[in-house]
């Protein structure tokens, strides 16, 4: 398995910071924007507002910013977050391509790619080999506790029965980046927009 190292990123000025608060959840998160394991933002026996659920899904305000500034991380996230040059090349690869289609069994970042293709060609682009389907990265990974996972991590999701059927790059800030399904594309959504299942590291620190 391959992994990508890199030396400490410079220091710059972090400015916008989008906070969402604590909309049907529980926990905390880490000093360092890194999420705590058992973290739940969304409760599935909770029920939500009409108002509460666009305030967790509706990320079009945070699209149209990255789509526009994709190139100037500092303006999207934490600067504690962001520990290598790795990572910022990583994320700042993916935010190109938001909004591009997804197309189940693609690879094409432009073109269109389903989740998987989505993340193993993000990470081809940086001579790492990730697998083709969400299970394969899973099983390739360096395995993670939530509040382990940094920016350039992957998060995986995964029905009922264990069996992982999606996965994203975190891009800091609570948020991801992921090929979400046909209607959304490549996009951003906060991370607990789904119950996370497992977290993974392809990246090294």
């Amino acid at each position: 398995m391959a992994v990508l190292a890199a030396t400490p990123a410079a220091a710059g000025k972090y400015g916008l910071k989008y906070d969402y608060g604590s909309t049907g959840s529980s926990g905390s998160t880490g000093s360092n924007g890194n999420i705590n394991e058992g973290y739940v933002v969304y409760d599935p026996e909770e029920t939500l507002t009409k108002e509460q659920e666009e305030e967790v899904l509706n990320t079009t305000e945070i699209e149209r910013y990255v789509r526009a500034n994709y190139s100037v991380l500092q303006q999207f996230t934490n600067e504690s977050e962001y520990t290598t040059r790795a990572r910022q090349a990583v994320v700042s690869y993916a935010m190109q391509f938001i909004g591009n289609p997804y197309v189940w069994g693609g690879t094409s970042l432009t073109n269109g790619a389903d989740c998987s293709g989505f993340v193993q060609e993000i990470f081809r682009h940086f001579g790492i080999v990730t697998g083709r389907t969400s299970r394969d990265q899973y099983a390739n990974c360096v395995y993670l506790k939530g509040k382990e996972v940094m920016p350039g991590d992957l998060i995986f999701y995964a029905d009922s029965t264990g069996y992982i059927n999606h996965v994203a790059i975190y891009a800091g800030n609570y948020m991801i980046i992921h090929a979400a399904n046909k209607k959304a594309g490549i996009k951003v959504n906060r991370y607990d927009y789904k119950q996370p299942y497992a977290y993974g590291r392809f990246i090294a620190n």
